[in-house]
């Protein structure tokens, strides 16, 4: 804390939870691993706490692919995702999301090397 209050940005880092971003982070790491693993150059990711497609996880993920498509608003699952964005941007991965077709109501992680 920089004074007696919180900074906005302090507010903002405390309103997130670093540990769903986290697992979000090491999930996707463990994917870039078996891709490059297996030689390839991407990889496309459907499996993980904001994007999966099973029965219970779908809930959540759809949550989260509202709030990119900005059909409803909730600062702190932007904030989330824009974490994990900046995560993969700042070690020169290209990270974009995209709608799961399969799905249509999720989207899929698609990170470039």
């Amino acid at each position: 804390m920089s004074s007696v209050f919180l900074t906005a940005n302090e507010a903002r880092s405390g309103s997130r939870d670093n540990s769903l971003i986290f697992t979000e982070i090491r999930s996707i790491e463990s994917e870039i691993l078996t891709a490059v693993g297996l030689g390839n150059l991407s990889v496309t990711i459907s499996d993980t706490v904001m994007t999966a497609t099973d029965a219970t996880g779908i809930i959540v993920s759809k949550v989260y692919s509202d709030v990119w498509q900005s059909l409803v608003e909730n600062k702190v699952l932007d904030l989330q995702m824009n974490e994990v964005i900046d995560h993969f941007k700042s070690l020169g991965y290209s990270i974009v999301r995209m709608l799961n077709t399969t799905t249509n109501t999720t989207f899929v992680w698609v990170i470039m090397w």
